[in-house]
Formats: structure tokens, sequence, C-alpha cells
């Protein structure tokens, strides 16, 4: 069997366990997406649709999300990440502000892994090439820093703007590592 090229994240289904409001939620579904390179992919507004206690709707197209080629980012082992929130929909007073918020924490995570990541490759570099070990250390402690910064951002800063609402899960997240050279 080959080792796969493309990955398409998608969510099948959303399942309702419960319920806030009496007869049924209006639910929503947000979320970023961030590829090996450090791009993060801001998921549109999905509209679930109307659920009560027990109810488990298919999203069928509207949930395939993103897709990635594998060979784009030249190396291996590759992580990838997905954050995503379900939000009743009559909470948004606003909805512009906080769209622009979640996207504002996205742009800045988004920012701070693409510095991480070029700072790993320099110092991944200087290393193969022989180069200065102090300095290539200090890189990579630096990359280090910025990736687990763009992590707390997105998932803080990120999860902030959803959780003022009232009315939203738990940020959900998952990672994925393939290790496999297409």
């Amino acid at each position: 069997m080959a080792a796969p090229r493309i990955i398409r994240l998608s969510v099948e289904s959303i399942h309702c366990v419960q319920t806030v409001e009496l007869k049924k939620d209006e639910i929503l579904l947000n979320g970023l997406f961030t590829d090996a390179l450090g791009n993060t992919t801001v998921i549109d507004i999905i509209d679930v649709g109307k659920m009560k206690d027990g109810d488990t709707l298919p999203l069928g197209v509207k949930g395939q999300l993103a897709e990635v080629n594998l060979n784009n980012a030249g190396f291996f082992p590759q992580t990838l990440l997905g954050t995503f929130a379900l939000i009743d929909k009559d909470i948004f007073a606003d909805q512009d502000k906080i769209v622009e918020a979640f996207n504002t924490c996205a742009i800045m995570s988004a920012t701070l892994a693409g510095i991480g990541l070029t700072s790993m490759g320099i110092a991944i570099g200087m290393a193969a090439t022989g180069g200065t070990m102090p300095i290539a250390a200090g890189l990579m402690t630096g990359a280090l820093v910025a990736l687990i910064g763009s992590f707390v951002v997105l998932v803080v800063g990120g999860g902030i703007t959803l959780f003022l609402q009232g009315e939203s899960s738990e940020l959900i997240n998952d990672s994925f590592v393939f290790d496999l050279n297409p």
C-alpha cells in the first residue's frame, strides 16, 4: 500500500448529547487548521443546523474542511494541527467582531509558527553543514519558543474569543504526525 500524499481534514457528522435550550440548539462549527509549514487556515463558520438531544447530523460536503499535499513541505515527519469549537448560533450579538478576533489570533499564531519553523530550518541547515553549533542550538531554542508561543496564542487567544460567549464547546484539539515519505 502506498503512503498517502493528499490528506483531507473532514468532519463527517455532529452528535448532540445535550441541548442548552429547551427545544433545539442552532449549532455552528468553527476552527483552525495548521499544516507542517505553519500555514494556518481559518475554517469558515459552518452552519450545522438545529439539533436536539440525541440528534446526529451528517455534514457531507460542507464537512470537508481542508486538504494538504504532504509533498509541499519537503520534509518528514510532519505534524498537522486542528482546533475546533461547536457554538450555539444565537449567542452571537456581534458575529463580525468575534470572527475578527478569532482571525487575529489565527494570524498571530501563524506568524509565530512561521518564525519558529524558519529558525528551525536554519538551525538544522547550520548543523548539517558543520556550522557553529552554539548558534544552531540558540536558533533551535528560539524556534521551539516561537512554536510553543504559536500554540498558546492559538488555543488561549482563539479560545477566549469563543468562551467569552458562554455557549460553546471546549476547544477540540487534535494533531496528526505523518512520518511516511510518499
